[in-house]
């Protein structure tokens, strides 16, 4: 049009045929394999992320019945060795005004503050894989446990020996309770450990 040659016709219709054979032949097979690899792709991420997921539901689930059972065991040798006992009766002895040294408490005072439970020391991250409300708990007992091990750690290596005798009662005392509530809360803390 406008070039003042005619326009050429095509014969048979090759180009029609041309086309349509690039696309069946060509396009619509490269079509098709790329969306099997996309489709491919697809499929392998999310197995690999629900694989991941059920791996580390198993690892909190190891966490959590590995620790409840070294928390029974904990919780039964304190019952044989009648430890909160002693303990009571070296704060009512501090509480009377009788001085007395405070490494009684532990038999090696460089140990770790969590050397009494090594399956949770060795495991603590694994915490982390728990579901959300036994984690909580978890966390929130052991580092009050910590807290209360450091202290009497502490007091095994001098710390507090420096402290008037009234001084060593009240710190020996609260630490004492603490250590009574994390004792009263432990059963707990196991059987939602067990649950999970």
């Amino acid at each position: 049009a406008g070039t003042g040659q005619p326009h050429r016709q095509d014969p048979g219709g090759r180009h029609g045929r041309r086309i349509e054979m690039i696309w069946t032949d060509i396009v619509i097979p490269l079509l098709a394999a790329f969306g099997g690899i996309v489709l491919g792709g697809i499929i392998t991420h999310r197995s690999q992320i629900a694989l991941q997921e059920k791996l580390l539901e198993r690892k909190g689930r190891a966490f959590a019945h590995g620790f409840a059972a070294e928390l029974e065991a904990y919780l039964k040798i304190l019952e044989v060795r009648k430890a909160i006992d002693s303990y009571e009766a070296i704060a009512q002895r501090l509480e009377a005004g009788q001085d007395q040294p405070l490494h009684l408490f532990v038999d090696d005072p460089t140990e770790s503050p969590l050397a009494m439970l090594p399956f949770a020391d060795k495991n603590f991250g694994d915490i982390a894989f728990l579901p959300a409300g036994p984690r909580e708990d978890c966390v929130n007992w052991l580092t009050l446990y910590r807290g209360v091990r450091a202290s009497v750690i502490g007091a095994a290596q001098g710390k507090f020996s420096h402290l008037p005798v009234i001084e060593k009662a009240k710190l020996v005392r609260g630490e004492l309770d603490l250590f009574k509530d994390l004792l009263d809360q432990a059963g707990h803390l196991i059987s939602r450990l067990r649950a999970v």
